[in-house]
């Protein structure tokens, strides 16, 4: 299993930096998506109390001892990768051998993906689109 831990990179980037990386990384070390997980985080660099969010970003990566031989590949390609999202990069690797058990529902997929995403919607069918819309203007007039 490889877990890759981004810190330090804007919550909103997270998921395009994940984007990024998923694919190629996949290749490199030969897993599957059951194999690597990605985590984004709301969190910040600080220095002296000055938010060095995206200006430095810390790296990660939790994987078996099986991977140490493609340490160089995998870090050239994650500073190359993220230097679109941060301008200073740090990567740490830790090599931890573990056992990892688990369990999928048969019932549903293994992954949540953009085809198999489900929107609820909270509206009721007899409710309109402008039932959410509130005139904050009218609920002052004659206040004074």
């Amino acid at each position: 299993m490889v877990k890759v831990y981004l810190l330090g990179i804007d919550e909103f980037l997270s998921e395009d930096v994940e984007k990024r990386i998923r694919q190629p990384l996949k290749r490199l070390l030969k897993v599957d998506d059951k194999e690597l997980f990605i985590f984004g985080f709301n969190s910040k660099i600080l220095l002296d109390g000055i938010d060095q969010t995206s200006f430095h970003c810390f790296i990660k990566l939790e994987l078996d001892s099986k991977y140490k031989h493609l340490e160089r590949e995998v870090s050239e390609y994650l500073l190359e990768a993220l230097s679109d999202f941060s301008i200073h990069t740090y990567l740490e690797f830790n090599y931890i051998d573990s056992k990892v058990y688990s369990r999928f529902d048969k019932e549903y997929p293994d992954f949540v993906k953009e085809s198999n995403q489900a929107f609820v919607s909270v509206k009721g069918d007899d409710e309109s689109e402008d039932d959410d819309f509130v005139d904050i203007f009218k609920s002052y007039e004659n206040k004074d």
